[in-house]
């Protein structure tokens, strides 16, 4: 398995539209954030990142996840049917139907995204809104990496 890059913020731009231009068509896909709290955490998607005009889109839990690098965790829905699986717009993406992770555009120069687990993370014991950022429900990013898994 090898992992291809597809998007990185610092080279493409922090604006979510950029990043659903780079990722259309590509599955399956591993997005990477760092903070300014030098925290890394991440999601695995078998779907298509993309702009769908703000609906909601389903995907089995099963084949969607979030991870922290540095707990070396991680998370899983406790939504049989995770029919919120992604909330998409032209400066939003969020996972989860309590959008229990958020990322705006331009999360470089703002601290509007933020982790609100309300979905993932309660299979692990997990319950509070900093756990993934170290102390803060609110992040800003230093950087967005996303890899397309490609089978060898």
């Amino acid at each position: 398995m090898n992992l291809e890059p597809v998007y990185r913020a610092s080279d493409h731009g922090f604006q979510i539209q950029k990043l659903y231009e780079r990722c259309a068509n590509k599955t399956p896909l591993v997005l990477v954030l760092q903070t300014t709290q030098n925290k890394r955490f991440d999601f695995y998607t078998d779907q298509q990142i993309k702009d769908y005009g703000g609906q909601h889109t389903a995907q089995n839990p099963n084949n969607l996840f979030s991870f922290s690098l540095d707990l070396k965790l991680k998370y899983t829905s406790n939504d049989s049917n995770n029919t919120e699986a992604f909330n998409f717009t032209s400066s939003v993406l969020a996972l989860g139907g309590g959008h229990d992770f958020c990322l705006h555009t331009n999360s470089i120069d703002n601290a509007s995204s933020y982790n609100n687990f309300s979905t993932y993370g309660k299979n692990q014991g997990v319950s509070g809104r900093d756990f993934l950022t170290g102390g803060s429900q609110n992040f800003t990013t230093t950087e967005i990496e996303i890899f397309q898994i490609q089978r060898v």
